[in-house]
């Protein structure tokens, strides 16, 4: 996993970013303050521009009216926990926390200007999930859940998943089982190119292996995108998409490997009318969609959301406009 900061200018252009590695299961404490030292370096380099409001996402469910991440299962210590006020607190500019998956799918519809889309941005990296936008507008549901497909049930599997059940979606099709079920079969001496190399083995060097033709590669991430493809089937007739945009490590990172079978399960599956003008496309794979993304939510939080509240001020200011939302909902 990673820590992704960067700054961008109202109009979603990132104008610097910083990157790097970490494991979120370390912590709020710990992840927060590294993020946090993150982004004081990109503000001092870009001459303490002023912060007109910060977008996080993170990989787990979130209440987004509070802003705080609910029982996530690769998040150990984090439920409850108040990410949006600890960025507050050090910024004092509003916070708005999302799902990382609903970022991408703001992204898209900020590539998307000129259209309302009914898109799915499905990720399919270490977990699984989804992004819902219906006509343009993001599909949380009523508490923040919706579109965590990574925990539906797979019918007759009994793979024990993080989230502490069994049988789940990621547990099955995730970049996680992919590395599993690749270990399990090099020690059974199948042969491969993915033996060796330097540290733990990865999903994304499954991903590039099965676009370089390693038959155990392929046959594991063939056997993911049958799992999903069925998975955005469901999905595809409840939800009748124009768009599904496949994203992450495995998801984008398998090429054309991941697409062709994702596409021949929906079409095998979903009904004809669901499918009739339906376009099942990859990610650009750029690693500032997430940042666009958050920019976009932003957007629509400070100028559809909440600009009533503080567009006498000159600029969203945390106290005013925290402090009124505060008492509209007392």
């Amino acid at each position: 996993m990673h820590i992704h900061v960067g700054l961008t200018a109202l109009e979603g252009d990132v104008l610097d970013q910083r990157h790097r590695s970490w494991d979120i299961a370390r912590g709020p404490g710990e992840t927060l303050e590294a993020a946090m030292a993150m982004i004081d370096d990109l503000l001092v380099a870009n001459g303490d521009s002023p912060l007109w409001g910060i977008a996080i996402g993170v990989p787990g469910p979130v209440d987004f009216a509070t802003g705080r991440p609910v029982v996530p299962p690769i998040m150990p210590g984090w439920d409850g926990f108040d990410v949006r006020g600890a960025f507050e607190r050090r910024y004092g500019a509003p916070a708005w926390v999302d799902n990382d998956v609903n970022l991408l799918a703001f992204s898209e519809r900020a590539r998307r200007r000129e259209q309302r889309p009914d898109l799915l941005y499905c990720k399919v990296g270490t977990g699984i999930g989804v992004g819902l936008l219906s006509q343009g507008r993001i599909h949380r549901g009523a508490n923040g859940a919706a579109g965590d497909i990574g925990h539906e049930r797979v019918r007759d599997s009994e793979e024990a998943c993080r989230c502490g059940k069994v049988g789940c979606l990621e547990a099955v099709a995730g970049g996680w089982a992919l590395v599993r079920d690749a270990e399990a079969a090099m020690t059974a001496g199948t042969a491969t190119t993915l033996r060796g190399g330097d540290g733990p083995l990865t999903a994304e060097q499954i991903a590039r292996a099965a676009e370089d033709g390693d038959a155990l590669a392929v046959s594991l991430v063939r056997s993911s995108a049958r799992t999903v493809g069925a998975a955005l089937a469901s999905l595809v007739n409840m939800f009748n998409p124009a768009v599904i945009v496949l994203g992450g490590a495995v998801g984008a990172g398998a090429g054309d490997v991941f697409l062709a079978e994702v596409r021949h399960q929906i079409a095998e599956l979903a009904q004809p009318l669901a499918t009739r003008d339906l376009d099942v496309e990859q990610s650009l794979g750029d690693v500032r969609e997430p940042l666009r993304g958050g920019a976009e939510m932003l957007r629509e939080q400070l100028f559809d959301a909440t600009f009533a509240r503080w567009f006498t001020e000159g600029r969203p200011r945390l106290e005013v406009l925290r402090d009124r939302a505060a008492r509209i909902s007392a």
